[in-house]
């Protein structure tokens, strides 16, 4: 990572002058680069924030707060957002939350993640290859497909589970990696869930079955993350035409998409209560479930498809947004 950030900023600095420098926020504070091109040779400077720090690392408890570096930080985190001609966020509680940290109200602009409706397609339950393979097939399958990340909880959902582990129609299938897969997978192994599964990132060209493979899917943030983060799961969840049960704050930006949109549930943090019922509601209601996955497909090919970001992104290089 260290050798990227010199090799791409020395040649940054010294290749030909481009009309537009776009920078997002992975690895964190290489944003001030952008700062350079723009003072340095005149470049248009879009900073696209897809996490703000350094409040993400600050909430995780990984910076703290209060601290000489929290404070250094967040003064650089200033100085970039205020220097940049756009700044690109990705949702309204994100656009707060920017704007909070130092950008100029006027240079900020929203264009929510996506997904590829031509590449993610939903599979017949009946013709999906993986749920033969990891022996779901009669099963009712909540999902988790993704990063397991400190912005995400599992408590609830892993208390569920285990709630439900003496009735066989219900498996809890866990896709993906991250900081929290194996805490998650310890969990599992030192409390015996037996109705859980946990499996690696898929290829890409299985993305269409790993995603069908859930009935539903569940998706969580922490209450402080709000607005720092927006879990981009959801949108390839709505491909793959299944609803969502969100498990966050019922104003975060998810959680309104859920409600506005009619394609799932939202549940507030620690109600392990209204999270069983709902799994277990959901799994009643076939006709239910089939309605909102329909809803969810048709959402995101009208409004939150990759053909949509896309054109937005070309519409902020041409200097029209």
């Amino acid at each position: 990572m260290t050798s990227f950030c010199i090799l791409g900023t020395a040649s940054a600095l010294f290749s030909k002058r481009a009309d537009t420098v776009v920078l997002l926020t992975n690895p964190p504070f290489l944003s001030i680069v952008g700062v350079m091109l723009k003072r340095l040779k005149g470049e248009r400077f879009v900073h696209v924030l897809m996490d703000l720090y350094p409040e993400v690392a600050v909430r995780a408890g990984m910076i703290l707060e209060g601290s000489a570096v929290a404070r250094l930080l967040r003064r650089v985190t200033r100085f970039t957002l205020a220097s940049a001609d756009v700044v690109v966020v990705l949702g309204e509680d994100m656009r707060e939350a920017a704007v909070k940290a130092g950008a100029d109200p006027e240079k900020v602009i929203v264009i929510r993640n996506w997904a590829d409706p031509s590449g993610i397609v939903p599979v017949d339950p009946r013709n999906n290859r993986l749920r033969k393979v990891w022996g779901l097939e009669g099963k009712f399958v909540v999902a988790y497909s993704g990063n397991l990340g400190v912005s995400h909880s599992f408590d609830e959902i892993l208390d569920v589970a285990d709630s439900l582990s003496g009735d066989d129609r219900f498996r809890f299938l866990f896709i993906g990696g991250g900081k929290r897969f194996q805490e998650v997978e310890r969990t599992v192994r030192a409390r015996g869930i037996s109705n859980v599964l946990l499996r690696p990132y898929q290829d890409d060209s299985s993305l269409s079955e790993s995603l069908s493979t859930g009935d539903v899917h569940y998706v969580s943030l922490r209450p402080a993350f709000e607005g720092l983060v927006v879990p981009s799961k959801a949108y390839g969840i709505m491909a793959a035409g299944r609803p969502i049960l969100y498990q966050g704050s019922e104003t975060g930006e998810v959680a309104r998409m859920v409600v506005r949109e009619r394609i799932g549930y939202v549940v507030p943090p620690g109600d392990r209560e209204g999270l069983r019922n709902r799994i277990v509601e959901l799994c009643r209601d076939a006709e239910g479930r089939a309605r909102m996955g329909s809803m969810a497909r048709e959402a995101l090919v009208e409004r939150y498809s990759a053909e949509n970001g896309l054109a937005a992104y070309r519409r902020l290089l041409a200097g029209k947004a």
